[in-house]
């Protein structure tokens, strides 16, 4: 990617989906992120896989109000996203299949970004669409649409560098938070033959069950091969 320069399109929206599931839910209670989302092929259906995290009474309340959603047709899963116990709050990865039709998420799946990110607060939701050396007509087009069909508050378009996205969990970019976490593992002889530290004394260190540890390495393994698969044109 030239200069590893991205466009960047924000903006903060409302509409009939994620606005009335968290409407009467704020900052402190419930924090809802969409994860990712992409077209089921034959169906008007999308596939989307959300963080949730919040006091345990209103992710509850969410959870109810999504399960009996019009638009939600079947919860796949409702699993911990981290391996963090707390008697107070509770974060969960959800996910679900949702109908498509009149959804910003299916117009943004359709632009087709390198990456996009959803965070709502108090029913308004605040996206950030990456493309990468877009068409000079594809970010106008999508905006055009959106305003057409939605109810758009505000948007920007910028120039942003790769460090940019790390807050977007995406197949190709890792987090801050991960990044930290190879580091650690790195720095202490995780990928070392043999290992330096026992998986038992790393996940005692992180306070994380051995299995959890295992599955969240996977899990970065898997964006980081993505990643250079994607760059190498495999």
């Amino acid at each position: 990617m030239d200069g590893d320069i991205f466009t960047l399109l924000s903006f903060t929206a409302e509409h009939n989906c994620w606005s009335r599931l968290t409407r009467d839910s704020n900052r402190e209670q419930l924090y809802v992120r969409i994860l990712t989302s992409y077209p089921i092929i034959g169906k008007e259906e999308l596939f989307t896989a959300i963080s949730v995290y919040g006091i345990k009474e209103s992710v509850e309340e969410f959870l109810g109000r999504l399960k009996n959603a019009s638009n939600v047709s079947k919860i796949i899963s409702t699993s911990p996203f981290y391996d963090i116990r707390s008697q107070k709050t509770d974060n969960l990865l959800v996910q679900f299949i949702v109908n498509s039709e009149n959804t910003i998420t299916s117009v943004v799946s359709l632009s087709k970004p390198i990456s996009f990110t959803v965070k709502i607060f108090e029913g308004i939701e605040q996206w950030n669409v990456y493309f990468s050396k877009p068409l000079k007509y594809q970010v106008s087009r999508l905006v055009r649409t959106l305003k057409s069909s939605f109810i758009i508050r505000q948007y920007l378009t910028s120039s942003v560098s790769i460090g940019s996205l790390y807050e977007a969990p995406n197949k190709f970019y890792l987090s801050s938070e991960e990044a930290k976490f190879i580091g650690f593992l790195l720095k202490n002889g995780f990928f070392e033959s043999p290992r330096t530290l026992k998986l038992k004394d790393l996940s005692r260190e992180l306070n994380l069950s051995a299995s959890s540890l295992s599955r969240k390495v996977r899990e970065i393994e898997q964006k980081i091969f993505e990643r250079i698969l994607e760059s190498e044109n495999i």
